[in-house]
Parts: C-alpha cells; sequence; structure tokens
C-alpha cells in the first residue's frame, strides 16, 4: 500500500504541475534593473514565438481534419491502442487511456488525456483538452481542464485554465494571460514550452496516423472493387 501511496504522488506531481508552478509565479516579487528590462524583452519574445508554434500546430490539425473531411467519416474503426475515437456534431474527440500498476502489476488508478477538436465552417474553432488522473485505493482525483477559444489567433495568454482536487476546484477559469512570466518563474513560458507544445503536438501525430490509416484502408478496398470488377469483364 505504501508503494502505491509513493507510485499515485509522482503521478500527481506531474499532473498538478500547473497549480504548483502557477503558485510559485503569484509568490515571485518584479525584479529591477534595466538588465532585468532586457530579459523580460526576451520572456516576451520567448512567448510569441511559442504562441507561433501552437498556431502552426493547429493549422495542421485543421488541415488534416479538412483534407480528410472527418467530420464526414463516421465509420473510422482502426485507431491506435489505448485510444478512443468519437465524432460529434461539431467535434472529434480523442482520448488516450492508461492504468497505473503496482510492482505486482495490480491496477491502482488511472490517467486519460482528452482533446476535443471543434469545427465550424470546416475551421477547427476551439480545443478543448482534459487531463485526468486517479488513485483508486485512495480515490484521490485530479482534473486540469485547458480551454483554446480561438486555436487560430496569434496569440495563446487567452488560452483558459480550470483544475479541480477531489472534486474541489483549485483553479476557476484562469487565463495564461494572468499568470506571471518573470525571469525567476517564467511559469507562462514553462506551460507553453513543456506542456502545451508536447500536449498538442502529441494529438496532432494521433490525429494525422488515424486520418492516413482510414485513407490507406479506402485506397485498398477501392483497389480490391475496382479489381474484382476488372475480372468479371473475362466471362
Amino acid at each position: 500500500m505504501k508503494k502505491s501511496v509513493v507510485m499515485f504522488a509522482a503521478a500527481l506531481m506531474c499532473s498538478v504541475f500547473l497549480l504548483q508552478t502557477v503558485a510559485y509565479a503569484q509568490q515571485a516579487q518584479p525584479e529591477q534593473g534595466n538588465g532585468n528590462a532586457a530579459t523580460m524583452d526576451r520572456l516576451d519574445q520567448d512567448s510569441k514565438n511559442l504562441d507561433g508554434i501552437i498556431k502552426d500546430i493547429n493549422g495542421k490539425i485543421q488541415a488534416v481534419i479538412q483534407k480528410n473531411k472527418m467530420m464526414e467519416v463516421k465509420d473510422i474503426k482502426v485507431i491506435p491502442y489505448q485510444t478512443d475515437y468519437l465524432l460529434g456534431s461539431d467535434y472529434i474527440q480523442i482520448e488516450r487511456h492508461m492504468f497505473m500498476r503496482d510492482e505486482n502489476d495490480k491496477i491502482i488508478g488511472e490517467k486519460r488525456k482528452t482533446v476535443k477538436f471543434f469545427v465550424s465552417g470546416g475551421s477547427l474553432s476551439k480545443i478543448e483538452s482534459t487531463i485526468y488522473e486517479r488513485d483508486y485505493s485512495s480515490s484521490n482525483e485530479t482534473i486540469v481542464e485547458i480551454t483554446d477559444a480561438s486555436p487560430m489567433s496569434d496569440t495563446k495568454d487567452s488560452i483558459q485554465i480550470k483544475q479541480t482536487v477531489n472534486k474541489k476546484v483549485v483553479i476557476a477559469g484562469k487565463a495564461l494571460s494572468e499568470i506571471k512570466n518573470t525571469t525567476a518563474f517564467p511559469v507562462r513560458n514553462d506551460f507553453k514550452r513543456d506542456f502545451y507544445v508536447p500536449h498538442i503536438s502529441y494529438f496532432y501525430n494521433l490525429i494525422l496516423g488515424i486520418a492516413e490509416t482510414y485513407s490507406k484502408s479506402s485506397k485498398d478496398s477501392d483497389a480490391t472493387v475496382t479489381e474484382f470488377l476488372r475480372k468479371s469483364t473475362r466471362y
């Protein structure tokens, strides 16, 4: 039981990264001096560069959805292991899930990360992400929800974050712009670089793989029926 708690604590530390870093940022004091002004300029530039990277990834996701007409395809069946795919009326939901196990391979908890790509008029209109972790023995539960209401905008500081721990709201709708980005605690940049870019990149690769697999399967089926019909001309 002790090892189980330790393992869950380690996992929980990852999922509450956001909560911890926000707390650090709120404790940080503004720094003084011309040197700090130059450093802050670099921080701001880094933030803009990260915004550009996120927008570019979002554009690639939008292109995959448009090119493969994924809002119209209702028969996607081949998806990666431990992945769920759901087509809604105005969104595509992809979930990656896994179980946490102890040293005896007993299931002690679960982890899920989910993304909803909302589409309006063929364009990506909103992205909702949810990171969920639960320990079965202690019933500890952590949920972090991240909403990008304008995926194709140039800035990402309007991204909203909500965190719930054991059904208690810890962070309620906090925008990235409200999170300090100082030289001592560059939390906003850390969030974008260390979490959001890898997170959204992962789901871009996931939806790309699903789309390409479906496309290949469709082409193989077309080729098969064409060959069947071609052979029918021999008799």
